[in-house]
């Protein structure tokens, strides 16, 4: 198994775990605003969760030594993260700002990810296994480029929504537990940005290697968030 496989597979793992748990707790609220949340929350975090362990992790496991089935991975992926990131603008909205008008947000998003698809089909570009085990995704700077952006609107939308269910939480253990998950969004975004933006014309070793690490620790540190909160029950309103 290559590094980057086992990476996805263990951050697929973790945020699965997490959706699960996070919408166990939300649903126990009670109110209607509180399971609709919880539907939502839960829903794009198991969306990343089949897009980094399945289409990711799985898709790189299986197709490793075949570039037809790896671009196939990319093509999957890059769709499947467009449509996770307007999940998360909904997300956001529905719970925040639900008198606002979410539409030009998701035109820009449906945009970046129409001009992503085109160049990934006419680049020719395609993901390889280096000698390294890892896998390249060998990306020109303007896929690289809009890819963060995709991928900043995406996990950016639940850095704001734990961040804003940390403040608004009425009850302490789901302040803790929004704030550990707020964290680690800001950790995704922040190996999503060194690795598509600073790393970008750095060795491939070196960028490969420490984005698989970085995605493998915040794949352990979803497990830990879990397995810290598996004890906590509630029945009372989640937000204040």
């Amino acid at each position: 198994m290559n590094t980057t496989s086992l990476a996805f597979l263990i951050l697929g793992v973790g945020l699965s775990l997490c959706a699960w748990r996070f919408l166990v707790i939300l649903r126990r609220g009670g109110t209607h605003k509180d399971k609709k949340m919880a539907f939502l929350i839960g829903s794009h975090l198991m969306g990343f969760a089949i897009q980094t362990g399945i289409v990711l992790g799985l898709g790189t496991f299986l197709f490793a030594h075949n570039t037809t089935g790896l671009f196939v991975v990319s093509l999957v992926a890059n769709i499947a993260l467009t449509l996770l990131a307007i999940l998360g603008i909904y997300t956001a909205f529905y719970i925040f700002f639900p008198r606002s008008s979410l539409w030009p947000a998701v035109v820009i998003t449906l945009l970046l990810g129409v001009v992503s698809l085109i160049l990934l089909l006419t680049t020719h570009q395609g993901p390889i296994l280096t000698v390294e085990n890892s896998i390249d995704w060998n990306m020109n700077f303007p896929l690289s480029l809009i890819t963060f952006y995709l991928l900043f609107i995406g996990i950016g939308s639940q850095f704001y929504v734990f961040t804003k269910l940390f403040l608004l939480a009425s009850i302490k253990e789901v302040a803790t537990l929004a704030l550990s998950l707020a964290l680690l969004s800001a950790g995704g975004i922040i190996s999503s940005f060194i690795n598509f933006i600073v790393f970008h014309n750095i060795e491939t070793d070196i960028r490969t290697r420490t984005y698989d690490v970085m995605q493998g620790l915040l794949g352990i540190a979803f497990i830990f968030a879990v397995f810290a909160f598996s004890t906590f029950k509630t029945r009372t309103p989640i937000i204040k």
